[in-house]
């Protein structure tokens, strides 16, 4: 892994494709092989006997059926690498917190108060694009 990191040059970017990539391949590789171990065996022999080759019946019959494998790994992925970015901004935050994704940048307080932000409103307290607080 640390040969694979230094070979992308140091570009953080591609080094977080590469550990995301590899740390996600056993959890695919998984999702996969449960998924194509249910293909009824009936269907690849039926293609074994129209003629079909190894890679004409993967291609032909298994890809075709895969639609909902890909999009389950899809969505495991993209949440993990969504969690895992959150969870490094929320302790790198620092003095900064909440996060950035937080709606309209109010600290966490505020936005669960209603009462704050009432106060706020019936103050005439504005936002930095001059609208008044809701």
């Amino acid at each position: 892994m640390r040969r694979a990191i230094r070979s992308a040059g140091g570009h953080p970017i591609v080094n977080l494709v590469i550990v995301h990539t590899v740390y996600g391949l056993g959890f695919t590789t998984l999702f996969f092989r449960n998924e194509y171990e249910a293909v009824p065996t009936e269907l690849v022999k039926a293609a074994m006997v129209e003629g079909a080759g190894l890679f004409q019946i993967f291609r032909r019959v298994i890809l075709p059926n895969s639609n909902s494998i890909v999009g389950v790994t899809v969505i495991y992925q993209f949440t993990n690498i969504w969690n895992d970015s959150r969870f490094g901004s929320t302790f790198a935050a620092g003095e900064s917190w909440p996060p950035p994704s937080s709606p309209r940048g109010r600290p966490c307080s505020s936005m669960s108060s209603p009462a704050a932000l009432a106060r706020r409103a019936a103050a005439g307290e504005r936002r930095s694009d001059g609208r008044v607080v809701d």
